[in-house]
């Protein structure tokens, strides 16, 4: 792992300081470290066997220096942690070193990362630009030039029964969505793609879009009205949707679905939910919006690990947790961001919530 410490001013910490703990799995010594910056700053590396615990604590004697800021970056140059400027004193990042040295999940702008979407409404950032592009001739249908602006791709467990819906609307009116999509899949086995969207929109207009009861169109190019006819559900199945806009005029698209049922947890087949534990089926975080503190109820007692990223898809904060869990986000910016949870048996959460 590397630390890197800068100083936006060049003049040093003038005593501030970073501590690296690392606690070790069994019954050793836990190894601290204490490094401050001199002039622009400099980086540190380090390394930590798996089952570790790193910590980063920052100390603030000198509470007036300005432009102070720390990051963490794993063996993949991947940004794990980065602090706001002048933070604030206490712990900042603690996490589990991995075998695979905490090596980020693909982003939500590639096939490969796209997101689940267990939730009948989401609020969903869109990145700036795409890490690689997933469309090409064979599979793009009305999207014509591939992806032309970031976009973000989202998998949408549905049961059989009621068709699919939903809408996609942009947090500014002027904003203009194209979207496709795919499926259904029988499983999480389906990228890359291969074929052609079902449905697909590149219509020219501004605001709302997306499927709608008594539409009829499957396929629109810049001449549609942005809205196609619902996806007929026969057997329960994955489908994959792919959504982009201009990240200048964009902040975030709300997703909601209007009819289908989305299921992440295998209830499909469960003829009574009253069968079910509660606790085994419910998964929250509030309050949403958030001021000062954020809570996530996952729903189950399984050990996870947890990712706080924001709109564009950057680490904020990581960890490792079982049961309930309360973050303080009171000195985070005002705006969209993702909680990411994942199980050590590879079950994954996603919950959006925006700070007020």
């Amino acid at each position: 792992y590397t630390l890197e410490l800068t100083d936006l001013q060049g003049n040093g910490w003038n005593g501030n300081s970073v501590t690296i703990c690392v606690n070790p799995p069994v019954a050793q010594q836990v190894s601290c470290m204490t490094y401050t910056a001199e002039g622009e700053g400099g980086t540190i590396s380090f390394g930590a066997n798996i089952g570790s615990v790193i910590i980063l604590t920052y100390a603030s004697p000198a509470l007036g220096d300005q432009g102070v800021r720390f990051l963490l970056r794993n063996g993949f140059g991947e940004n794990l942690y980065v602090s706001p400027t002048q933070p604030s004193a206490g712990p900042h990042y603690v996490s589990t070193a991995t075998a695979t040295c905490n090596q980020l999940p693909d982003p939500v702008s590639t096939c490969t990362g796209g997101s689940w979407s267990c939730n009948t409404i989401d609020l969903i950032g869109i990145p700036d630009i795409n890490a690689i592009d997933d469309l090409n001739e064979t599979n793009q249908g009305c999207l014509i030039n591939g992806e032309e602006f970031g976009g973000v791709w989202t998998f949408l467990p549905v049961c059989a029964g009621e068709p699919l819906a939903f809408t996609l609307e942009p947090n500014t009116p002027e904003g203009d969505v194209n979207w496709a999509l795919w499926g259904p899949f029988p499983s999480s086995a389906f990228c890359p793609l291969a074929f052609e969207p079902i449905r697909c929109s590149r219509a020219a207009t501004s605001g709302g879009t997306g499927l709608m009861t008594g539409a009829t169109d499957i396929s629109e190019d810049l001449s549609g009205d942005g809205w196609l006819a619902p996806v007929e559900v026969t057997a329960t199945g994955v489908f994959i949707l792919y959504f982009e806009g201009d990240a200048e005029v964009i902040d975030f698209v709300e997703r909601t679905v209007t009819s289908g049922q989305l299921d992440c947890w295998g209830f499909c087949q469960v003829t009574g939910l009253d069968a079910v534990e509660p606790s085994q089926r419910t998964a929250t975080v509030h309050p949403n919006p958030a001021h000062t503190t954020l809570t996530l109820q996952p729903g189950h007692h399984t050990p996870y690990t947890w990712q706080l990223l924001d709109a564009r898809g950057s680490l904020v904060r990581s960890g490792n947790h079982t049961g309930d869990l309360t973050l303080s986000v009171n000195e985070l910016p005002k705006g969209l961001y993702l909680l990411r949870t994942r199980t050590n048996a590879g079950a994954t959460q996603e919950h959006r919530w925006v700070k007020e």
